[in-house]
């Protein structure tokens, strides 16, 4: 498996693993299919480049993309803004690999703290990331998914240097 953090030549890439995670999992995202699968080419390789806000990195098996993650890098805050695993790719350490590699681009760039919004009734997502170490803050209705279901904001710190690199070490 190789992780890659995109960039513009990559956008086909990136529109066709977006996509299925979509179609897979509707209620997870803020966009929907529909929304997505509109966008123009130019408007996806604007995407893949960063230029959109969010950046991503996507981990191929051989030459396929088989998971995704997206960061919205801001000064103030470093986010998770989607996730996913094609399915026959979970259980797999995938999600794992793709996560240590984000926060190890965060640590990387000075965040010391990751977030992320996760519906307040996807138990398997919220127990994939606790394993992870990120617990939970609170919920809040702020995001509203087509499944009205309230989010649940989750956090991964960094406390000190000898915890990172022990607590980045950890993650299998």
């Amino acid at each position: 498996m190789n992780i890659e953090e995109i960039n513009e030549s990559q956008w086909e890439s990136l529109k066709s693993i977006r996509l299925e995670s979509l179609l897979d999992s509707p209620d997870a995202f803020c966009i929907s299919y529909e929304e997505a699968n509109n966008l123009t080419d130019k408007e996806w390789k604007l995407l893949a480049a960063g230029k959109l806000g969010s950046q991503f990195l996507i981990a191929y098996d051989y030459k396929n993309a088989i998971g995704l993650v997206g960061i919205l890098d801001k000064k103030e805050t470093y986010e998770i803004v989607s996730m996913w695993v094609k399915p026959a790719a979970r259980e797999q350490g995938v999600g794992k690999a793709l996560i240590k590699t984000l926060l190890d681009h965060a640590l990387s760039v000075g965040h010391t703290e990751v977030r992320l919004q996760v519906t307040s009734n996807n138990t398997s997502a919220r127990c994939f990331y606790k394993k992870l170490g990120f617990v939970e803050l609170a919920q809040t209705n702020e995001v509203k998914r087509k499944s009205d279901e309230g989010m649940i904001e989750m956090t991964w710190c960094y406390d000190n240097k000898v915890t990172q690199i022990k607590q980045l070490n950890s993650i299998e």
